[in-house]
């Protein structure tokens, strides 16, 4: 798959030399991944099921095993070209309500790769 290439800082389009960039395989996978953690379910009217439950993680006391879970279904459930998702290492900051989480991503092709991002309210 390819898809316009979005700076995972900020959420906007690149663009180089007066033109879109474009990612494919592992980059366009870890995109969609950055897509989903970094947005609340529901908050977009054209995709409804797009995201996650956000508030499952901020606020919440949560573990390694229920971030595994909570990951793993959201990415699985919206992407069926994912085999299987790790939770490698998180850290939660009580104080900005905000998760910062690493991610081992395993797709049915075959291909791993390592991925990150802060979910924040």
């Amino acid at each position: 798959m390819k898809d316009f290439s979005l700076d995972l800082k900020t959420g906007t389009i690149v663009i180089e030399k007066n033109d879109l960039k474009i990612v494919t395989d592992i980059e366009e996978m870890k995109q969609r991944i950055w897509l989903i953690l970094t947005m609340q379910k529901g908050s977009f009217s054209l995709e409804p099921d797009a995201g996650f439950d956000q508030f499952q993680v901020l606020g919440n006391d949560v573990n390694k095993l229920d971030l595994q879970s909570i990951f793993k279904n959201a990415i699985m459930e919206q992407y069926s070209d994912i085999e299987d998702v790790t939770v490698t290492s998180y850290s939660i900051d009580l104080k900005t309500r905000a998760l910062s989480v690493q991610l081992e991503i395993m797709s049915v092709d075959g291909l791993n790769f390592k991925t990150e991002g802060v979910i924040n309210d």
